[in-house]
């Protein structure tokens, strides 16, 4: 506290603006990512349901 004004946060620079390039790679990083992800998830789901709908093992949990 000076001359009883408190000392304000000095302002925070705002972010720059990405090159183009840089942009372009994180989008591409991005759609990679998404691909791989909901890759992944399908596998899960395919797995799931050709372990336990088409052999028809449905009362699985009975063992």
């Amino acid at each position: 506290m000076i001359d009883g004004h408190e000392e304000t946060e000095p302002s925070k620079e705002l972010p720059t603006e990405m090159s183009a390039g840089r942009s372009r790679t994180m989008k591409i990083l991005f759609r990679l990512f998404t691909i791989l992800e909901f890759g992944f998830l399908g596998f899960i789901l395919y797995d799931l349901f050709r372990k336990y709908i088409l052999t028809g093992n449905l009362d699985w949990w009975k063992r």
